[in-house]
C-alpha cells in the first residue's frame, strides 16, 4: 500500500518540496518536486509536475510561511492535496532533546522554538513552515520533524567537545552536534 507523503526542506534562501508515493522501503517514487527560491529580485517557484513538465514562474513570496502556502495551493491545483497523508519537515538542529525523528505536536514546536537560535539561518524558517502547514492543512495529518543533528548524537565524548574548559562548556551547554546527518543516514 502506498502513502502520499510531502517532504518539506527549508533552507536559508529556499524551500524545497517533493511529493512521494511512500510504500515499502526502496520502492518510493517521487510524484513531483520543486523549489521556491529567493533571489535579489523576488522569488521563483520551479516545479516538475506529475507528467514531467517543468514549470517556472515569478512569485510574490517573502518568507517560508508564504512558500508553504504556495506549495499547498499547488497541491490543491494538481488535485493532490486531498490525497496527502503525511508531511515530513527537515529541521537542521534538534538541540539537545531530539535524538531521532519526532511526531510534531505543540510540545515539539515549543522545544524547537527554544533552540531555534542554534541554527539561525534555517530553524526559524522551518518552524514557520511547520506552524503554517499545521494551520493550512484541511484535516489533521501526521507531521514529522527529521533532524540533521540526530545522526551524530552517538559521537564519542571527545569528538563532541570543543577545545574549551570543561567548566565553560558545561555551564553554557556547548557541544558539537554534527550536521548533514540526514544525508549520511
Amino acid at each position: 500500500m502506498s502513502m502520499q507523503v510531502l517532504a518539506i526542506n527549508c533552507g536559508s534562501a529556499s524551500l524545497k518540496f517533493a511529493l512521494w508515493n511512500a510504500g515499502s522501503p526502496g520502492a518510493e517514487t517521487s510524484r513531483f518536486e520543486g523549489k521556491v527560491a529567493w533571489t535579489d529580485d523576488g522569488a521563483v517557484l520551479r516545479f516538475v509536475d506529475p507528467a514531467g513538465t517543468v514549470h517556472e514562474r515569478r512569485e510574490t513570496v517573502s518568507d517560508h510561511l508564504q512558500a508553504v502556502e504556495r506549495v499547498f495551493q499547488l497541491l490543491e491545483s494538481l488535485g493532490e492535496l486531498p490525497r496527502l497523508q503525511a508531511v515530513g519537515h527537515r529541521v537542521v538542529h534538534g538541540g539537545p532533546k531530539f535524538h531521532q525523528a519526532a511526531v510534531i505536536d505543540d510540545d515539539v514546536v515549543r522545544e524547537l522554538t527554544a533552540v531555534q537560535d542554534l541554527a539561525p539561518l534555517h530553524n526559524p524558517g522551518a518552524l514557520g513552515a511547520i506552524r503554517r502547514a499545521r494551520q493550512l492543512l484541511p484535516r489533521p495529518l501526521p507531521m514529522v520533524a527529521v533532524f540533521d543533528t540526530a545522526f551524530h548524537r552517538q559521537m564519542p565524548p571527545k569528538a563532541e567537545r570543543y577545545p574549551l574548559t570543561r567548566a565553560l562548556t558545561e555551564r553554557l551547554g556547548l557541544r558539537r552536534y554534527g550536521f548533514h546527518g540526514i544525508a549520511h543516514s
